[in-house]
């Protein structure tokens, strides 16, 4: 099975307000994901290093504004497996 849900840093399956803290403390090398690199995880846009727009982008997605297409705010993934 493979799902994405686009602002869930901390790959818990909904995005909330860990998703930001998740995100600063990667940034601020406090958190280091152990199955993959940084970027798999605080990347938000997607162009191969992580900066200022990736928290911009992170907002974003969030909230509903600028280029995202509707807010992830406290949205989760279904977890049930066939």
């Amino acid at each position: 099975d493979i799902g994405f849900l686009p602002a869930d840093v901390n790959q818990n399956g909904c995005v909330n307000p860990l998703d930001v803290t998740r995100f600063r403390q990667i940034v601020n090398d406090i958190f280091d994901p152990s199955p993959g690199v940084e970027e798999d995880y605080a990347d938000i846009n997607r162009n191969g290093s992580i900066n200022p727009l990736d928290l911009t982008a992170l907002r974003q997605l969030i909230f509903g504004t600028g280029n995202a297409t509707q807010g992830w705010a406290s949205e989760c993934m279904e977890h049930a497996r066939p």
